[in-house]
């Protein structure tokens, strides 16, 4: 056995998968920190800390040079041509809006007036419209004349924000001016601000245009920066600290996020190879099986798989976003729950497409190979099975003539229901209305007499089925194939007649047969018969002539049973045995015959289990042929039954039959089917050792049949079951005794 076949391996294999996929996806946690982590620089030189100068240094270029300080800003010196022209844009815009939907209003409601002639109210909203135009131009033109008092609002505004943003870096220093008097510092007046930025252990000088970033090793790395500024700006020593502090354990945190990257990369890789190369495959077969859960259709699952991947993500995201900062144990029990069922889901997935391209049946298990299939094949089989039909008889080639002559009349119907209501209207319609239903009246009669025509041939096959040989079907009528079938079905019918009559005259000669070979055999045996008896009286003197006497005897006897169940099975075959029916209680009728064999049960050695379900149980049979099916079926028993076997006699009732059922255990292999074993001369003792005739069942089988009863045997190895059902009957009328002119007679119903 392959240990990389089992279901224990291939499970193992999903599970390293997982854990490569948390590995992952916990490390992408960390994404904001993979630079930091594959950055060799320090903290003074990293990325983070350049950007975060090169922010503070675009706000105070902002604020010194662009804004410089409140008055400047409310003298309007901030205001350009292009902001005036951008704010006139969009008061035009706004009035235009304005005016559009008071003219969309007050249009529908002067048309309402209109309509119904009230031309006080349409006076009225013509003014009211008048009016509110006019309020919204004078709107307008003061918003235009207090144009820049607004824009210097939004300005000052401007100004506020951007001081509120400067004062979120607190770790920073500065001391800068504009050029024209102007200084934004942070720090108290100090005679050498130079000097004082040298002594901070990172910080940045704005001159000539460039910013000049001091680096941890005393030196300067400068960058272009157009810009009017001149001064610096630097970081304490605590927040340098702290600073370097938080980037040293950002850094670690990305390194290790960076290998758990990795190592879950390559477990997933391995693991996904190494499911690819086992799916489908068993220790129990080298083919690649499809189970139940490998029947949905790949494409669809594919949109399912891929959607519910695409949920999971944006989920994570979400939940990144609005849960992480707040409770991150929270978010990672979702993030993992989530990962978790995307790989199952994935893998599902993989599995699917793995199985059908080892069996190369990839497109052929989806749901557009199948519909296109089912469209274009239908096509191609369709005219493909037309063409056949029209190489064939007349009767196909007369189907696809219909079924092309009706789709024209369709076709042509709707046609002229297209013209007659186009070149009528109303009238053509009624035109066009007359033309199917004409069309349709002629088809339906042209129809129904095919359809008739089935009709009486259904019938006449079912006749046929039911036995009645002598039924012809009438084909005046018919139209041609129709005819032909019904033809068919009387030659039919004519043959089966032959072939009955042919069969009841074998079956005649037969019993005639055996009855008159039977009688030629009575009398030569009733003469031996006779003697032996002769012989018996006299006085043998040897014993070796006594013996001889004995074998004679044996065999004169035998011969005589054989001949007598060859006579008798003769009638029974051949239906001239006179049957009394009368209805009795099989029950009753079972255990005396039982009780009458009960010596030769008892010195036979079996063990002999009867069951007799309820008590009485009426059917309606001769009580001798009976008794005389049941006296054959237990000297079958007794003639080939295992010795000390157990053998089974069963009487019960089953919906409306009375049904007696034997088992037993042969002492001879059955190799043969069960029908043979109810043939005449069949024995299961093929040598023929024991002393049946081969007679007993047949008799049994032809009485029952007879007493309109079912025979069945059936052979499971060497257990023989034979059963003999009857319809159940009430019980009897009891009898009444009644006086007809004096006289007492007994009445029954039988």
């Amino acid at each position: 056995m392959k240990i990389r076949y089992t279901s224990v391996f291939k499970t193992f294999v999903v599970l390293v998968t997982l854990v490569g996929m948390l590995m992952i996806g916990y490390g992408l946690l960390f994404y904001q920190d993979f630079e930091t982590a594959l950055s060799g620089a320090p903290y003074s030189e990293n990325d983070m800390n350049r950007r975060s100068y090169q922010d503070i240094a675009h706000l105070l270029n902002t604020l010194a040079v662009d804004y410089r300080n409140e008055i400047y800003i409310a003298k309007g010196q901030t205001l350009t041509d292009e902001m005036r022209a951008e704010a006139r844009l969009e008061i035009n815009n706004a009035q235009n809006s304005e005016l559009d939907q008071l003219d969309v209003a007050y249009d529908n409601w002067i048309y309402e007036a209109t309509q119904v002639n009230n031309s006080v109210e349409v006076n009225r909203l013509k003014e009211e419209k008048k009016e509110r135009t006019r309020q919204i131009m004078t709107k307008t033109d003061m918003a235009v004349a207090d144009l820049d008092r607004t824009l210097i609002k939004k300005e000052l505004q401007r100004y506020k924000d951007l001081k509120l943003e400067l004062s979120k870096y607190a770790d920073f220093k500065y001391h800068v001016s504009n050029g024209q008097g102007d200084t934004l510092a942070n720090i108290q007046e100090i005679g050498d601000v130079k000097a004082y930025f040298e002594t901070l252990p990172s910080a940045m000088e704005f001159r000539e245009g460039q910013l000049l970033l001091k680096t941890q090793d005393g030196n300067t790395r400068g960058e272009r920066f157009d810009s009017r500024l001149v001064g610096f700006v630097g970081q304490t020593k605590e927040a340098y600290a702290l600073k370097e502090s938080e980037f040293l354990y950002n850094r670690e945190n990305g390194r290790w996020a960076v290998v758990g990257i990795t190592v879950g990369f390559l477990l997933v890789l391995i693991s996904v190879g190494i499911f690819i190369a086992v799916v489908g495959k068993s220790n129990k077969s080298s083919d690649v099986l499809l189970t139940f859960w490998d029947r949905p259709y790949l494409d669809v699952m594919t949109v399912i798989v891929v959607g519910l991947i695409i949920t999971a993500v944006l989920g994570i995201l979400y939940f990144y976003e609005n849960v992480y900062p707040y409770d991150a144990l929270g978010f990672y029990a979702f993030a993992g729950t989530f990962i978790v069922l995307g790989t199952l889901v994935g893998y599902y997935w993989l599995r699917l497409v793995t199985k059908r391209l080892k069996r190369k049946e990839l497109f052929q298990r989806t749901l557009v190979f199948q519909i296109l299939n089912w469209f274009f094949g239908g096509t191609v089989r369709g005219l493909r099975d037309i063409v056949e039909a029209v190489q064939k008889g007349s009767g196909s080639r007369r189907l696809v003539i219909e079924g092309t002559l009706y789709t024209l009349a369709l076709a042509g119907g709707l046609i002229s229901v297209l013209i007659f209501v186009r070149l009528f209207g109303f009238f053509g319609l009624l035109l066009a209305f007359g033309v199917l239903l004409f069309i349709s009246v002629v088809a339906f009669r042209y129809r129904y007499k095919s359809v008739k025509s089935l009709e009486q041939i259904k019938i006449g096959v079912q006749k046929l089925a039911d036995g009645d040989l002598n039924y012809r079907i009438d084909t005046h009528g018919f139209d041609t194939e129709n005819g032909d079938f019904a033809k068919s079905v009387n030659a039919t019918a004519d043959g089966f007649l032959i072939a009955v009559e042919k069969e009841v005259k074998s079956e005649r000669m037969k019993a005639e047969l055996v009855t008159n070979v039977s009688h030629d055999l009575k009398t030569p045996l009733t003469s031996l018969i006779a003697y032996v008896d002769l012989l018996k009286k006299e006085d043998i003197p040897t014993e070796q002539g006594r013996a001889y006497l004995e074998v004679i005897d044996q065999k004169v006897e035998r011969l005589r049973s054989l001949v007598e169940d060859l006579f008798e099975a003769a009638k029974a075959s051949s239906g001239t045995l006179q049957v009394q029916a009368e209805i009795m209680d099989f029950a009753e009728l079972l255990t005396q015959g039982l009780g009458e064999t009960s010596e030769q049960i008892g010195g036979s050695g079996l063990d002999f289990r009867i069951q007799i379900a309820e008590r009485p149980v009426y059917i309606l049979a001769d009580g001798k042929h009976l008794w005389r099916i049941v006296e054959n079926l237990v000297s079958n028993i007794l003639k080939y039954s295992l010795p000390q076997s157990r053998v089974y006699v069963q009487l019960q009732v089953i919906g409306e039959d009375v049904v007696l059922t034997t088992k037993n255990i042969s002492a001879h292999e059955l190799n043969m089917p069960a029908y043979e074993l109810t043939e005449r001369f069949k024995r299961g003792d093929e040598a023929r050792n024991s002393e049946g005739s081969g007679l007993g069942l047949s008799i049994a089988k032809s009485l029952t049949e007879l007493m309109r009863g079912k025979f069945a045997i059936e052979v499971d190895g060497d257990l023989f079951k034979a059963t003999v059902s009857f319809k159940r009957e009430n019980a009897p009328e009891p009898v009444v005794p009644i006086d007809v002119q004096g006289e007492n007679i007994q009445v029954s119903e039988i």
